[in-house]
């Protein structure tokens, strides 16, 4: 997997690594991913909560952070069917898929896998890999449908 170490002085020293700055709102967009574990903000999102740190800072930034971030490996972005892109801090520690409702766009991470899941997950990705001569580093799981709330409120 492609994922960076999510402690501070990790990824600090991984930029400085890498040749790049460690600015402050580069600290400001990494700790607020690192804060939303589960939330996946978008890059408006996060604009509006750095903003009132450090006004002085526009969307574009935001936007060019974010996706210097992801070629990186620090963080992930995510397109689940809306508008806007979602992004979560990386990790190698918490491998998880995610359940996206389809009508309020609630999107919740799901890590707890039972032994068939890590079973089947783990031959899917070795069959693929023999039958097309391909080295899986990674995979990313999408289920869509409908959250508890909304399926509550179609019965209605």
């Amino acid at each position: 997997m492609r994922r960076r170490r999510g402690k501070r002085k990790n990824w600090e020293g991984f930029l400085k690594e890498k040749g790049f700055r460690v600015t402050h709102p580069r600290r400001l967009i990494l700790d607020i991913l690192h804060e939303s574990r589960g939330t996946h903000p978008n890059a408006k999102e996060i604009y509006s909560r750095i903003s009132k740190e450090y006004p002085e800072i526009g969307l574009t930034t935001i936007y060019r952070t974010l996706d210097v971030f992801e070629k990186l490996g620090l963080i992930n972005k995510f397109e689940f069917g809306g508008k806007e892109s979602r992004y979560e801090f990386a990790s190698e520690e918490d491998h998880h898929h995610h359940l996206v409702c389809l009508h309020c766009g609630k999107v919740i991470e799901y890590a707890d896998f039972i032994d068939n899941e890590v079973e089947f997950f783990g031959n899917i990705q070795d069959y693929l890999s023999r039958k097309y001569n391909f080295d899986i580093k990674e995979h990313r799981l999408i289920f869509y449908g409908l959250c508890s709330a909304c399926k509550s409120k179609k019965k209605e």
